[in-house]
């Protein structure tokens, strides 16, 4: 065993028979290099750093924005800082950390989907605005994500319910947080998003927003057609009653005001243009506090969110293409709404 500088391990002198405990220990040397040292008689050379004597260490990081084998902490943490979910374990063996790995990777489904399944039907309005699709009438690569805690429209669309919370709204001092529910169960459990809204705003309105932008952003199947369920009135007002006319006139109000949340609106604009042709977003209207499993999870959700530590502001995004430049009057991306008669604004 060779060391950086010279030191060796003097014995008894003139004895030829030592019990390991007559050996006299270097301070220098932990428990593990001295059991290995005394159990076999080992003549050491060299004088051991710190570096000599260090474990190999590797960071695998199971679930993650970039999952795998990581050397050091900063570059595990750049992968699993703030990711919804996140699993990462320390390993002094490569296989015991790539074997961590395999474990997470098999127990999240995998869903290929380049089109739409087969049961998407052309929207119709229904009187049941929180129903889901019957196991038994989805696709068979569908069926795998509900046995994986994940929730369908009737109309074969991957289900999250959005909301946002203020304590102290409208007040000084207020706190605000978002709720994001995939599921109850399984992996959709693990996607489930509680946070702080960051910045000085801390506003109901923006609480809510942001809910909507961090499940575009996170969706953990970004190929599936999305039916973003919310009792967010004002969302859904602001990407459909509202948004034709912001479009046409830049955002801007009567007055020197510019429209409330802008930097949020457009932020959404943007994520709503980058989901292709199949896989485009619709907004569904729940009333909130009526007993509605997926909404109350939501809300307790953003609630959680609101009592975190305040964060700095976030940036936004803002396409190079003007995202007032679409023709008067028009969205420019797929989009659909559905609500009740009773419940339009």
């Amino acid at each position: 065993m060779k060391f950086t500088s010279l030191f060796r391990i003097a014995t008894p002198s003139g004895s030829t028979h030592h019990t390991p405990n007559s050996w006299r220990r270097p301070q220098i040397l932990n428990d593990n290099l001295w059991r290995l040292v005394s159990d076999h008689r080992l003549e050491l050379s060299g004088h051991p750093t710190r570096a000599d004597l260090a474990m190999p260490v590797y960071y695998a990081v199971g679930v993650g924005r970039q999952p795998g084998i990581y050397p050091t902490w900063d570059e595990c943490s750049a992968q699993v800082h703030k990711h919804p979910g996140a699993k990462y374990k320390k390993f002094n063996s490569k296989a015991e950390a790539q074997e961590y790995i395999d474990t997470w990777q098999s127990s999240k489904p995998s869903v290929p989907i380049s089109k739409p399944p087969d049961s998407i039907v052309p929207n119709t309005r229904t009187t049941s605005p929180s129903a889901y699709a019957n196991i038994n009438s989805l696709p068979d690569d569908l069926k795998q994500l509900v046995k994986h805690g994940y929730m369908f429209s009737p109309k074969g669309r991957l289900v999250v319910y959005c909301d946002g919370s203020s304590l102290g709204n409208g007040q000084e001092g207020a706190a605000a947080g978002l709720g994001v529910f995939w599921g109850s169960t399984g992996h959709a459990a693990s996607s489930n998003l509680s946070e702080r809204v960051p910045g000085i705003l801390q506003t109901n309105n923006r609480g809510e927003l942001l809910a909507v932008i961090r499940a575009l952003e996170e969706c953990p199947f970004p190929d599936l057609p999305l039916e973003v369920r919310t009792d967010s009135q004002y969302t859904i007002a602001c990407m459909t009653e509202y948004l034709h006319k912001w479009l046409a006139n830049g955002f801007k109000l009567k007055g020197s005001h510019g429209v409330k949340n802008a930097d949020m609106i457009k932020h959404l604009i943007v994520l709503l243009r980058q989901r292709g042709p199949y896989n485009g977003v619709r907004f569904k209207y729940v009333a909130g506090h009526s007993d509605h499993a997926g909404n109350d999870a939501a809300d307790r959700l953003a609630r959680m969110g609101a009592t975190m530590p305040r964060l700095p502001e976030r940036k936004y995004l803002v396409e190079d293409k003007d995202p007032t430049s679409a023709m008067p009057g028009t969205i420019p991306f797929d989009i659909e709404t559905e609500m009740l008669d009773d419940q339009l604004i």
